[in-house]
Parts: C-alpha cells; sequence; structure tokens
C-alpha cells in the first residue's frame, strides 16, 4: 500500500490488490483525523488489510469515531466490520443497491476477500446531506455511478472525495440507467472550492480532470459516434469499451 498526505489532516491510501486482476485498478480509501477523532471513507477488501493500514498508521481503530460508506459496492465496504465502535454513514438508498450475499457473483469476487466478510450495514442514513460541523465535513448525495452514491467534502483542506464518479482520465463502470444524474452530480462538484478530488480508483484529480469527466458523460448522453471515437484509444480505450458494455448490461437487466 501506498499513503499520501494529503492538505493539513488528510490520508489517501492507495491499494494495488485489484490491479492485476479483471479490475486493473488501483483503490483509494480516505483518512481525516481531527483533533484525536478519525474519519475513514471507504475500507476496501476487508477487516485485515484495513489492520495492516492502521499499523502501518501507527493508529488505532478505537479512534474511528465515523466511517463513511461512498457506496454500497462490495470493494468500499468489505473492511466496515474493523471499525467495531465506529458510526457507519451511508446514503439511504444504500440497502436496495448492496450486492445480495447468496448470488454467485458475491461468491466469486469472495477471492479477493482480505479476512472473514461480514457486511455491516450503516448505523447513519440520510437523504440530501449532513453536515458534521464539529469535523467541518459535508457529506451529500451524488448519484451517479449508483443510486446511492455520496460525496465528501472537507470543508477545512478543501478536499473533494467523490468515491467512484470520478476517475482519471474518464470514470469507469458508467450506470447507463443513471447517466442524467451521473452528469448533474459531476458539475454540481464545479460548484466547490476544491484543491483535489480523490477518487475511489486510480491518481488524485485536479479541476481539468473533472471538466474531462463531465466531457465524457455530456458525449455518453448525446451518443455521437464520430466524438465517442475519441475514447476508442489511447489510455482511454479499454475503459471506455468496459463501460459500453456495462452500460447495456445495466439497462438490459
Amino acid at each position: 500500500m501506498d499513503m499520501q498526505k494529503v492538505g493539513s489532516r488528510g490520508t489517501m491510501v492507495t491499494y494495488q490488490e485489484l490491479a492485476d486482476t479483471e479490475f486493473a485498478c488501483t483503490s483509494n480509501i480516505y483518512i481525516i483525523s481531527c483533533s484525536g477523532e478519525m474519519v475513514v471513507i471507504d475500507t476496501f477488501l476487508g477487516p485485515r488489510i484495513m489492520a495492516d493500514t492502521f499499523q502501518e498508521l501507527e493508529a488505532n481503530a478505537n479512534e474511528v469515531k465515523i466511517v463513511i460508506n461512498t457506496h454500497s459496492d462490495w470493494d468500499h465496504i468489505w473492511g466496515n466490520s474493523y471499525f467495531k465502535n465506529s458510526m457507519i454513514v451511508a446514503h439511504k438508498n444504500f440497502a436496495e443497491y448492496l450486492m445480495k450475499t447468496d448470488t454467485e457473483e458475491f461468491q466469486e469476487l469472495e477471492k479477493y476477500a482480505e479476512g472473514p466478510i461480514e457486511i455491516i450495514h450503516p448505523t447513519l442514513t440520510f437523504d440530501k446531506r449532513i453536515y458534521f460541523e464539529k469535523l467541518g465535513i459535508e457529506v451529500f448525495y451524488s448519484p451517479g455511478h449508483t443510486g446511492d452514491s455520496i460525496s465528501i467534502y472537507d470543508t477545512k483542506d478543501k478536499i473533494l472525495i467523490v468515491g467512484d464518479n470520478c476517475e482519471s482520465p474518464i470514470p469507469s463502470y458508467v450506470n447507463g440507467l443513471l447517466l442524467e444524474e451521473h452528469l448533474e452530480s459531476l458539475k454540481n462538484y464545479l460548484t466547490y472550492d476544491f484543491e483535489f478530488i480523490i477518487p475511489g480508483h486510480g491518481k488524485m484529480m485536479t479541476r481539468q480532470d473533472l471538466v474531462d469527466n463531465i466531457q465524457y458523460i455530456e458525449d455518453l448522453i448525446e451518443g455521437d459516434p464520430d466524438k465517442l471515437k475519441f475514447y476508442e484509444m489511447g489510455e482511454s480505450k479499454l475503459i471506455h469499451l468496459t463501460n459500453q458494455l456495462y452500460m447495456e448490461n445495466s439497462i438490459n437487466q
């Protein structure tokens, strides 16, 4: 794992465990330390890797007051069980989008688990927005990648944490049923005064990266073949082709 200090109180932890799989991605969690308390945003693949992370940080999980799940995808929530004494925050649609554990898909994904999987549901859910005044953290609904996607704004360091709604060079696993909502969420990010964006996967992003993501979603909505050909080359190619299949599957389900 790699750890990068961000601003005055943030740490982006990047993992390689899915890099050499069919998902071909690095994965991030984000940790905010504030006045002896910690907030953990997403928990990756399980309690074992969270234990390794906190050992590397020389930190105590009991200091984690809040765990925030940006959405209910497996690679963002399986480590929740490591934080026994923490409040788990997620959108009210979390349960609706949560993958069922008795499916073949879930059982296939279990090979990536880092420690025993125990699905921990949120202890606090919300609809549109929550503001944790003491911590200076705004949590708001931002549908796009999923219908339960949320984002977090650190008002002190001016950092946006966006789950899987954004990625460089273009978002991956785009939901064909939520393109308009996704576009609205990305445009809403532009209203925030941020220094960097922390995505769920890949490198830290800038405002220009966000503008590029917005253009991509706009092009998907318009569906102009000539414009979409631009994404069939270079770094975007594999992601775009995967998106086309994923969007088709999401629409046909």
